[in-house]
């Protein structure tokens, strides 16, 4: 596989370069630099894989939720792939990523980004399965998601955050939280392939980025 992984969903922006066995990851964690390092950055991931853009066989990008500036930098970048190169895009769930490791557990997994204004960017995944669509939701609405489950993985890089919310809450169910420190762009790359092998439509010119809710900005008009 060729391919290239961005992440931009959260303030830490993750770039990573698959060519073939090789791969080159790098995290992006400077604030209002982040902008203008993100593009040097892929080029450096790709010659340090020895890979030219015109080789991709596609780019994977995580499409939301998450962060508004983040997600427009992060499709800016990947559309400039996409025009320049004719290289299929494949948008992923922001949230996927983080449950993806955990898949075959038979324990519910909670994916959980901090979405401010006392709300969280949240799924409820059951092995392959979504059984909470991603949304933009109030702590009691996930404990409600919860409230029936014995034990429970909380991950996504706010995993802790609401961990300690469920304790506080006083809620019975187990929690093991798994912040998202580590790096996805492996289960990046493996939902890219699985849905380039299944036939899957990349994203079309004109798709942009999932936000679930309003910017700041438009909510003020």
């Amino acid at each position: 596989m060729k391919a290239i992984a961005i992440d931009t969903s959260i303030s830490k922006i993750t770039i990573s370069v698959k060519n073939e066995d090789k791969t080159a990851t790098t995290i992006l964690n400077i604030g209002m630099k982040q902008s203008e390092s993100l593009v040097p950055a892929m080029d450096h991931m790709m010659k340090t894989c020895g890979l030219l853009p015109e080789e991709l066989e596609c780019a994977v990008i995580s499409k939301g939720p998450g962060s508004f500036t983040g997600l427009r930098l992060g499709f800016a970048a990947v559309k400039a792939l996409e025009s320049a190169f004719k290289i299929p895009v494949y948008g992923v769930d922001s949230l996927l990523p983080y449950a993806k490791a955990f898949e075959t557990s038979s324990i519910p997994v909670l994916s959980v980004i901090d979405a401010k204004k006392e709300k969280f960017y949240a799924a409820l995944f059951n092995g392959e399965k979504c059984t909470v669509e991603s949304g933009d939701y109030t702590k009691e609405e996930i404990f409600d998601f919860i409230k029936d489950a014995e034990s429970l993985v909380v991950t996504g890089p706010d995993a802790i955050m609401f961990q300690n919310l469920i304790l506080e809450a006083g809620l019975k169910t187990k929690t093991f939280a798994l912040h998202g420190n580590f790096d996805i762009s492996e289960s990046l790359f493996e939902i890219a392939k699985n849905m380039k092998d299944e036939g899957a439509a990349p994203l079309k010119p004109f798709e942009g980025p999932e936000y679930l809710r309003d910017s700041d900005a438009k909510i003020a008009q």
